[in-house]
């Protein structure tokens, strides 16, 4: 996919990748054939050894997909981690505050509120 059509769509590398990947479900292998996403209500999703965002979600005829450059890491990082995670974490500390996944720099470019760190 093209990277101007996402950053347009707002859509940056690490948040997206992020919430698709902490929301798969290994079953418990250590193959990533078998990884899939277990919320329907994400704008990228984990499939295929990828990532796909719907073609409805950016105004596009067709899907977008990104592909892993590297499986192997992607194998050997993500199959340390239980995934999904608990439940009761799901919804406030993950999607609720998804925001907090932004590096800070382009929190404030985009005007989110922030407090400035204490220094010294």
């Amino acid at each position: 996919m093209n990277r101007p059509v996402l950053n347009k769509a707002n859509i940056f590398d690490t948040v997206t990748s992020i919430l698709a990947d902490l929301f798969v479900d290994d079953k418990g292998t250590q193959d990533i054939d078998d990884d899939l996403t277990v919320r329907d209500n994400l704008f990228v999703v984990f499939q295929n050894q990828g990532y796909k965002i719907a073609k409805e979600d950016i105004n596009q005829m067709f899907d977008a997909t990104i592909n892993l450059k590297n499986k192997e890491t992607y194998r050997q990082f993500w199959k340390l981690y239980k995934r999904p995670p608990i439940k009761e974490y799901q919804d406030y500390i993950i999607i609720k505050r998804r925001d907090l996944l932004v590096p800070q720099d382009i929190r404030e470019r985009k005007g989110a509120f922030f407090t400035p760190r204490k220094m010294g």
